[in-house]
């Protein structure tokens, strides 16, 4: 990879409370909608089929992933690449890695498929 190039930060805006609403707004908006909406959307599913004991792992996986979500920002913001291109700087190698999130992906689509065939069996099997 080629190295990176250094450069400064632009000058902030005044400080005001307009100017506060126009760095934060959208930011928070995108951020109400990014994190933790998948979490809380398949929740009252789970706890309907599971019980409600288990809502605390949605907690625990919206935590977890505003901690991530900062750290990748803050990453990103000082050194100016994507998280995935920081991920791939480290060791073993970035062919490594690549190779490794492909047969995860892979295995999860697999899974997947595999599970919607056996419920379409299942489901044709207690029908006739």
């Amino acid at each position: 990879m080629t190295p990176l190039a250094q450069s400064d930060l632009p000058e902030p805006p005044p400080y005001s409370a307009r100017n506060v609403l126009r760095v934060i707004g959208p930011g928070a908006i995108l951020l109400a909608g990014g994190i933790g909406g998948g979490e809380w959307l398949v929740s009252p599913a789970i706890g309907a089929q599971h019980g409600l004991g288990l809502f605390w792992i949605a907690t625990v996986a919206v935590s977890l992933q505003v901690v991530f979500n900062l750290e990748a920002i803050r990453y990103m913001l000082s050194t100016g690449e994507p998280i995935i291109t920081g991920f791939m700087r480290l060791k073993p190698s970035s062919r490594f890695c690549g190779k490794l999130y492909a047969v995860l992906t892979a295995a999860q689509l697999i899974r997947r498929a595999a599970h919607g065939l056996f419920r379409r069996l299942g489901s044709s099997r207690t029908r006739s």
